[in-house]
């Protein structure tokens, strides 16, 4: 059988969909776990227009905001900064983690 570049293309598609490491809630939500250079853990729930920030100890539920880079989800008190695979939380107007990435 002689493989194609049409026929293969399915094939890798669907290969390279599998790959990702990120976990779908629904078509419109990503779930990504990042850790922190500080040590920190924490999971961010993504939807169209809003965040969920599960920190230790407590769940924030965050509106997306205007952002001229990347993505900003914010309820007044959580701010959540992400941009590709990296990630900072601000609290109270101070960044209480940095330089978080997503585990892929």
């Amino acid at each position: 059988m002689r493989m194609t570049a049409r026929s293969v293309l399915p094939i890798l598609a669907t290969l390279l969909a599998a790959g990702c490491s990120s976990t779908p809630v629904s078509p419109t939500t990503e779930r990504l776990a990042y850790e922190c250079v500080d040590g920190a853990r924490f999971n961010a729930t993504y939807e169209a227009d809003r965040a969920t920030l599960e920190l230790t100890g407590r769940t924030e539920r965050l509106d997306r905001m205007p952002s001229s880079v990347g993505a900003r989800y914010s309820n007044k008190t959580v701010e959540l900064w992400a941009r590709d695979d990296e990630a900072s939380v601000q609290i109270d107007g101070e960044f209480v983690h940095r330089g978080c990435l997503a585990v892929r």
